[in-house]
């Protein structure tokens, strides 16, 4: 049946056409489409795109900032997009026109946005690109990838200007805050000569005030007095008296009063240097704040970033647990290797003395069998081989003559004959001399492996009757150290015996045929003749066997006695390092508890490390937890940094007031300082006054009620002095406790001020940190397997459809129901030609794909699994679309197309499982082509894993099995309901008949299972 299906198909040339057609249809349609679409994204450089830069340059602190030319000239060096530089209106209409695929536009603020980073409200740099999906949706995507990474480029270039200005303004910063800490020194300086000054004043204030309520009181008993001296003179000349006494004690108070008014007036002075310093260290630390609040802007919008890293430590956190329980887990199992190494290196150290006792009698022995080859071969030297070979060469010799002389035995006289009588007996008997020697020979040689052995063993010394070497052991290394030579020597030898001893017996005869030669007859004589010359033979081959013993005896000599000398010289030093090998085991077995020790140890902390890991990964959680906290908190030191900085505005504003006042401080004490010669001068002629008062007082009788009304007048201008003594003692305290806490405020900030900038110097700043901010992190891309095209990466999933493709179209074609030879066939004939056309077929097509697929570019790793997977899958989809159109015809067919649709979804071929609807991911384990995609995945580019490999054959196989049996039973069934041959595919034409119904009604249901 299978050889008609054959010779029918080969007849037919449609027929043969149609199937060489199915057979390169896969490979048709895998490998054109594969082709075209091999390596897109290799291809990316020439996928066009408009580059419209309407970027205007600006400056930022005083660096010229172009971004957008920037950018032009970074893409004219990239080579992954075709960039096109056009004007607006050429990029337009070349993406109207479809020649452009994007339009990337750089606006004209797109430089000025980028240099108000540091203004108070700056505006993101926004970088357009306009594409048309509609053109490709699949050159957008790409589009949109390249935006992406030019976008990242762009705000790397940004960021590294952004950190080159504030690089620049930490430098200013720092040095700002230099001269605000010399200008705060100074400021400490000042202040502190002011306070002296003050606590001078203060002191003083006391005698002041005492010398004002002196006053008074004189003043009121001047009152008295004068009011007194209206009534008498008398009374006004004590007034007077009093007077003068007070006079003098203001005069005696003045020099220290205008001393402490000196001290004010210097302090004032150096009050007004530092107030003028401190201004300009206050203008000096507001340009700073204002940098500094720019600058935590700025580290404001990099917290999202450190809030990623924090997480992604998280995650790297988990995985150290993970591998750490590994570690633990391994150091158990090697914990328990250990011990039982411990106590094997035991065991072998309890068994050394054993080891070393059987070498020490090994070498004994092996030492006593050097010796007695030694002295077995020493009395056979090369003369006397030489002699004994001459003596046998003689014996052969002889009986040849023997040989030739027995024709003419019958004409010898009788005395001849006695002579020759005589000489073949003493032949004779020296051939049996020589051959119960070499008997001898061969019974000692033979036995003499055993017997020294023996030997030997008997002469070693056992410990508790037991010797630890065994005849049969050293009877063994015996042999061996003599070697095959003697074993065939020993076999010549006794050839060579058996040999003479037949001469000895056939030379005996024929000297008693030799004497008995007068009564032979001729007839006998020819008798001897033939037993000489068989003789004469055997006298060859003992000859042969002689001469092989002596020379194999020499060779026993030269050869098995060195070698038995030399294996008793190893022995000896083998023995000799026995110590060395009983120390090292020793040393072994220590090591080992050592180890054994260490690993317990080990083990043991493990809990501590697993509980250190846990604890560090919980640390990572709790810093995780803790980010939003530490945005907050950057959000309000940004927010503190704008609070400071509007405060130092108002304080800066305030500096010309405060320089103004301090100023006029120092030129108010300046008058004062100025007028305290006149204070003094007008004291000292008030005393003198007070003096010529009192001389006047006579005068001043006269003048009673003016002097009356003078005196109520001192008495009241006094009082008032006298009142507004307190406030000043009070404003004095104020001052200097003000100018002690100024001091301390200017040596603090001093300080400050002075640890700040030493902390911005010790800030290393370079290109290479501005570098680091813009570009903080970099990938690298480590790949498990590699894929090197889009080709490749499709290449499974068209291979699987094109071999469904391609088994589906045969059995539309090929007329897989009709029985090549119905006469003769049964329905297993039938089952196995089909099976075996699907079989060939689809052979062929797994080929003719993966040749094919090979010589046009398809790098494979695994190849014979490549093929493997070929032949299983075309296998198992020939065999299952041949059964459901078997059984099932035409709708078995629309089933099978059915099947290819779902397993077009649902295999998984060309996007990830994760990517697609959940009813395709339920299916996805129950699709054929699922498992031949995985396992040309794994031969292709070995990704997978050879336990995904063998699984994923091993249900190919059972179901390619499966089919086949299912496809057996099915065409059994068929046969045995008389529907083999038919099929509705050979009526289709038919079915627009007019009398279909009725012309083939009768025909189809007796066909169908319809």
């Amino acid at each position: 049946m299978i050889k008609k299906e054959l010779k029918k198909i080969m007849g037919n040339k449609l027929l043969f056409a149609t199937v060489i057609i199915a057979m390169c249809l896969p490979v048709l349609y895998a490998g054109i489409f594969l082709k075209s679409i091999w390596d897109p994204y290799g291809r990316i450089s020439h996928l066009p795109v408009a580059v419209v830069n309407l970027d205007q340059p600006t400056s930022l602190e005083g660096k010229k900032v172009d971004v957008g030319n920037q950018l032009v000239s970074e893409l004219k060096k990239n080579d992954d997009l075709d960039w096109h530089f056009v004007s607006s209106e050429k990029a337009k209409t070349g993406l109207k026109d479809r020649k452009y695929y994007m339009i990337v536009k750089i606006p004209k603020t797109f430089s000025k946005n980028a240099a108000s980073v540091l203004d108070t409200d700056p505006e993101k740099m926004d970088l357009t690109y306009e594409t048309n999906g509609g053109l490709n949706f699949l050159g957008e995507v790409i589009s949109e990838n390249a935006m992406t990474q030019l976008k990242a480029k762009v705000s790397e270039q940004v960021t590294k200007s952004y950190a080159d200005v504030i690089i620049s303004m930490v430098k200013t910063v720092g040095t700002g805050m230099n001269q605000a800490a010399d200008g705060a020194n100074q400021l400490a300086d000042g202040s502190s000569q002011v306070a002296n000054g003050l606590a001078t004043v203060k002191d003083k204030v006391p005698a002041l005030t005492s010398g004002v309520s002196q006053l008074a009181d004189g003043s009121s008993q001047l009152a008295s007095g004068v009011q007194q001296y209206t009534a008498g003179v008398g009374t006004a000349g004590g007034g007077s008296a009093q007077l003068a006494s007070g006079l003098q004690a203001l005069n005696g108070k003045v020099p220290a009063l205008v001393g402490g008014v000196d001290q004010l007036a210097d302090g004032s002075k150096v009050l007004a240097n530092g107030v003028n310093q401190y201004t300009d260290g206050v203008h000096q630390a507001y340009v700073g704040s204002s940098q500094l609040a720019d600058g935590l802007k700025v580290l404001s919008y990099k917290v999202p970033g450190l809030s990623d890293g924090v997480n992604q430590l998280v995650d790297g956190g988990n995985q150290f647990v993970t591998g750490l329980n590994a570690y633990t887990n391994g150091v158990a199992q090697a914990g328990n290797g250990s011990g039982q190494l411990a106590n094997g290196l035991q065991t072998l150290q309890s068994q050394l003395p054993e080891l070393a006792e059987g070498i020490n009698q090994l070498a004994d022995g092996s030492k006593l069998l050097a010796d007695q080859l030694k002295a077995g071969t020493d009395a056979f030297d090369e003369t006397k081989a030489a002699q004994l070979k001459q003596y046998v060469n003689g014996v052969q010799q002889y009986i040849t003559s023997i040989n030739q002389v027995l024709p003419t035995l019958s004409n010898l006289p009788v005395a001849q004959l006695g002579q020759l009588q005589a000489q073949m007996s003493t032949v004779a008997n020296n051939l049996q001399n020589v051959g119960a020697n070499l008997e001898g020979a061969y019974q000692v040689l033979s036995a003499s492996p055993q017997q020294v052995a023996t030997n030997v063993v008997a002469q070693l010394p056992n410990e508790n009757g037991m010797v630890t070497v065994s005849a049969e052991n050293l009877t063994t290394l015996i042999e061996q150290a003599v070697g095959t030579s003697n074993a065939q020597a020993m076999q010549q030898l006794g050839n060579a015996t058996q040999n003479l001893q037949a001469v000895s017996g056939q030379l005996t005869q024929l000297s008693q045929v030799v004497s008995a030669l007068p009564t032979i007859d001729t007839t006998q004589i020819s008798g001897l003749a033939t037993a000489t010359q068989q003789l004469a033979a055997n006298t060859n081959q003992a000859t042969a066997g002689l001469t092989s013993l002596i020379d194999g005896t020499l060779k026993v000599k030269k050869e098995a006695v060195p070698g038995a000398a030399q294996v008793a010289a190893g022995l000896t030093q083998v023995q000799a390092k026995l110590p060395a090998l009983s120390n090292g085991i020793g040393q072994l077995v220590d090591g080992s508890k050592a180890l054994d020790s260490g690993l317990a140890t080990l083990n043991g902390k493990t809990s501590e490390l697993t509980g250190g890991a846990t604890k560090i990964v919980g640390g990572m959680k709790q810093m995780q937890a803790q980010l939003p906290t530490l945005t907050d908190g950057i959000n309000q030191l940004a927010a503190g940094g704008n609070k400071l900085n509007n405060g130092l505005n108002v304080l800066n504003s305030k500096s010309t007031d405060l320089g103004s006042g301090a100023g006029k401080i120092a030129g108010g004490l300046g008058q004062m300082q100025a007028q305290m010669p006149a204070l003094a001068s007008g004291a000292s002629q008030l005393a003198d006054g007070s003096k010529q008062l009192n001389d006047g007082m006579q005068k001043l009788n006269a003048n009673s009620a003016k002097l009356n009304s003078g005196a109520s007048q001192l008495r009241d201008g006094i009082a008032t002095l006298n009142g507004q003594i307190p406030t000043l003692a009070d404003g004095v305290n104020k001052l200097a406790d003000g100018s002690n806490k100024v001091k301390d405020g200017n040596v603090q900030l001093a300080n400050k001020l002075d640890e700040a900038a030493k902390r911005i110097q010790a800030v290393h700043l370079s290109d290479k940190t501005a570098d680091m901010i813009a570009s903080p992190d970099k990938t690298t891309h480590e790949q498990y397997s590699e894929v090197p095209n889009y080709g490749h990466a499709l290449a499974p999933y068209f291979m699987s459809v094109s071999l469904y493709v391609g088994c589906l179209v045969f059995n539309f074609v090929y007329p897989i129901r009709k029985i090549a030879d119905r006469k003769n066939s049964n329905a297993t004939q039938w089952f196995m030609s089909k099976l075996t056309i699907g079989f060939i077929v689809s052979t062929m097509m797994a080929l003719i794909i993966g040749t094919i697929m090979r010589m046009i570019g398809l790098t494979v790793e695994q190849p014979f699994n490549f093929y493997a997977t070929l032949f299983i899958t075309a296998w198992l989809f020939m065999f299952m679309i041949m059964f459901l159109a078997m059984t099932f015809d035409n709708p078995g067919r629309f089933i099978a197309v059915l099947l290819l649709v779902f397993q077009l979804g649902s295999a998984g071929g060309v996007f990830p499982m994760p990517l697609t609807s959940h009813f395709y991911n339920v299916l996805n384990p129950f699709m054929p082509m699922t498992y031949s995609i995985y396992a040309l995945r794994q031969a292709i580019s070995t990704g997978l894993g050879e336990t995904l490999y063998r699984h994923s054959m091993l249900i190919l196989f059972i179901l390619a099995v499966i089919f086949v049996m299912l496809l057996g039973l099915a065409m059994q069934y068929l046969y045995r309901k008389g529907l083999a041959g038919y099929s509705q595919l050979h009526e289709n034409q038919k079915l627009l008949d007019d009398d279909y119904n009725g012309k083939y009604a009768e025909e189809e249901s007796s066909y169908t299972l319809w």
